[in-house]
């Protein structure tokens, strides 16, 4: 015969079993692992980073991420290797760090094109290729990814980018677009969600640099030193960015991850929309870059870095000193036999 709980103990039971509850919740809290997550910016190609954040997958690996905001790439690679941080978003400046000997790998991919294109003001005389003749150009910086963004515009519609335009190096932030949208300069490499407020405001795009060469546009990077000493934390990292660009990629996520986006970078809902097809449209499958887009860009970091020693190196070489997809292919692997 069953025996019917007194109201006072009942109470007394379900409070007993909340405070339960919130005491394992606060160990369970106690005992997640922090990780310092570096950022030169904060860059929309890193969105399944983001997506992974605020869905809480980082969370559910046992972490509490948090990011620290670095100035520029090469600090980042600095912290990396002084293992001030765990891992930084500043996948070009980390890989070519690595390039150069620095004990770095990059071991995620988010895209296998770049977030640059190149645009004009029509109302100040930009309206064709052939228009930028001995107007100003915008980039964040001389050496850098926008730098070569602009160059490699000019190259392909056959122009000398040091005769026949003027490139300014501008600083990060909103300076590059600033300057276009006041008239500072007639033309600027812009990237998401500039490009698209450039489009609303009627700006015309002259070319974007994904319809001429891929590159990688952003990923994680880490210390040859936390791959091997704690392949468990890597390993988790990775497992919660897959599920940040699967659920980035699902199309049926559209709306949902449209106001992750938003909320991330301020944007207003229609910006974000487009901004999010623009970034589902460049990302990789699995996070690891194909030979083609690890040639290109072993390639031009080559180039810039003019090193005979990095030069002798073959294709084959360089990879192995810049990436390390290994973890990331234990991810995978784990990911198919949970699905059989």
């Amino acid at each position: 015969m069953s025996k019917l709980l007194s109201p006072g103990r009942h109470v007394g039971i379900v409070v007993g079993a909340l405070l339960c509850g919130m005491a394992l919740a606060s160990d369970l809290w106690a005992q997640s692992q922090k990780l310092y997550v570096a950022h030169p910016a904060a860059t929309l190609s890193d969105a399944p980073f983001y997506v992974a954040l605020d869905k809480g997958y980082y969370q559910q690996e046992g972490f509490e991420v948090l990011s620290i905001f670095v100035m520029g790439g090469p600090t980042a690679a600095q912290a990396l290797t002084a293992s001030s941080i765990h891992f930084s978003l500043a996948l070009g400046s980390g890989t070519r760090a690595a390039m150069m000997g620095a004990p770095l790998k990059g071991i995620f991919g988010f895209n296998e094109k770049p977030i640059f294109s190149l645009y004009g003001r029509a109302d100040l005389g930009v309206k064709s290729p052939q228009d930028l003749r001995g107007k100003a150009i915008a980039v964040t910086g001389i050496g850098g990814s926008t730098d070569y963004a602009a160059r490699a515009i000019l190259l392909h519609f056959g122009l000398n980018p040091d005769k026949d335009a003027t490139v300014v190096a501008l600083g990060g932030g909103t300076n590059v677009w600033s300057a276009i949208e006041t008239g500072r300069v007639q033309a600027a490499i812009l990237w998401p969600p500039y490009d698209v407020l450039a489009m609303e405001r009627g700006m015309r795009k002259i070319l974007y640099l994904g319809d001429i060469i891929k590159l990688p546009a952003s990923g994680v990077v880490t210390s040859d030193r936390r791959i091997q000493e704690e392949p468990r934390v890597v390993k988790g990292f990775l497992r919660a960015t897959l599920r940040g660009l699967r659920a980035l990629e699902n199309g049926a996520n559209r709306e949902e991850n449209s106001r992750i986006i938003a909320r991330a970078f301020k944007l207003e809902r229609d910006t974000a929309l487009r901004t999010y097809d623009f970034l589902r449209g460049i990302q990789t499958s699995d996070g690891i870059l194909s030979f083609e887009v690890l040639k290109n860009e072993i390639d031009i970091a080559r180039e810039r870095v003019k090193d005979p020693k990095v030069a002798a190196l073959s294709v084959e070489e360089v990879t192995k000193r810049m990436y390390n997809f290994a973890p990331l292919g234990e991810v995978l692997r784990e990911e198919k036999k949970r699905e059989r």
